[in-house]
């Protein structure tokens, strides 16, 4: 699902994800979004997470 936002052709600053599939929420999408240079900037309401981008590109 991340990679249909086609993140290595354009510059998202933030970035809010549901992310309920198991409780806590699922880490693969994060790991991706780790790995692209984002970092998790909260939890809301315990389904929501909240990337902020912090790489170079």
């Amino acid at each position: 699902m991340i990679d249909a936002l086609e993140l290595d052709h354009r510059r998202v600053d933030w970035i809010l994800i549901e992310n309920m599939r198991v409780i806590g929420g699922d880490p693969r999408g994060r790991e991706t979004l780790f790995a692209m240079g984002y970092r998790l900037r909260a939890r809301i309401a315990s389904r929501d997470d909240l990337f902020e981008f912090v790489g170079t590109r």
